[in-house]
């Protein structure tokens, strides 16, 4: 019965009248992703641009409804999902994406992480079999040629090339991190993105901070005076918020703002408003 509602609905896709066809796009939306395969059907026997121009439309936008919603549970679950958050946001500019897939290669990594690591290590002594494992076992490195390059950003890219930038480096080294307890978060500077090692997985002042790493630089230790230095060279006025561990919605945050700035560049509105839309959503889930 669904079905034949539905066929009927999307049969009335070559409708001339742009507010007739708004109204049938509403009726047809209400059915969620159940509409998909009736529509990818009529997109593969169809000859007509419109109706296929349309179908498209309303393919991408059925998968950004369901990817905003998930990405909302992911971000509001506790503990929050951030390798399914992370897996979300490249399915945004890869919709054929399949987690199971995603999370296989991660678990590989994660498998040889967790048979190396012993809780009777020091944070030090963790941190440098994190490193072991992650550059050298699994030869991921930093991609310091192309740092402006659009697809280093996606999780995808980064799991099957082995190379990223500060961004998608450095939030797959903090989910490896955390999915073997160790307490790592990110901390946003300008022009950086750096991580931290605190007391625990529940502490999140700078007070708990033992040290902060930077997977870009393969791991490296420092401490909060060459941030002292980094700003005192780049000119930037102090402020806590640089030396804090962010919120998981916060660092999700400055991807979509990185994917915002490509589609700024490439002026495609649909793509910008749905950034904005998302960086909303997850503003308003930031304590």
């Amino acid at each position: 019965m669904v079905n034949n509602e539905l066929r009927a609905l999307v049969s009335l896709l070559d409708e001339p009248n742009e507010s007739n066809f708004l109204h049938i796009q509403d009726r047809i939306f209400k059915y969620g992703a159940e509409v998909i395969p009736v529509l990818e059907e009529v997109w593969e026997n169809s000859f007509d641009e419109l109706i296929q121009h349309r179908i498209e439309n309303m393919i991408h936008k059925i998968n950004f409804k369901q990817i905003k919603e998930d990405l909302y549970d992911c971000i509001t679950n506790t503990p929050t999902d951030l390798l399914r958050a992370f897996f979300l946001i490249s399915k945004l500019q890869y919709p054929e994406l399949n987690y199971d897939v995603i999370y296989s290669k991660f678990n590989a990594i994660r498998k040889d992480l967790w048979l190396e690591m012993n809780p009777n290590l020091t944070a030090l002594e963790q941190i440098k079999v994190l490193n072991h494992v992650f550059f050298e076992i699994h030869q991921i490195k930093a991609n310091k040629y192309n740092l402006k390059s659009f697809n280093l950003l996606f999780l995808n890219n980064l799991l099957d090339s082995k190379s990223g930038n500060p961004l998608s480096l450095g939030l797959l080294y903090l989910i490896l991190a955390q999915s073997v307890h160790l307490p790592v978060f990110g901390v946003d500077i300008p022009q950086n993105f750096i991580l931290c090692f605190s007391k625990g997985l529940s502490k999140t002042e700078k007070s708990d901070i033992l040290f902060y790493l930077n997977p870009f630089n393969k791991g490296i230790i420092f401490s909060f005076k060459e941030i002292d230095m980094f700003l005192k060279q780049s000119e930037l006025e102090k402020s806590e918020k640089y030396y804090k561990p962010c919120q998981n919605a916060e660092l999700l945050i400055l991807f979509l703002n990185a994917l915002k700035s490509k589609y700024l560049k490439d002026v495609d509105k649909m793509r910008i408003e749905e950034m904005n839309e998302l960086i909303e959503m997850l503003e308003n889930t930031v304590e």
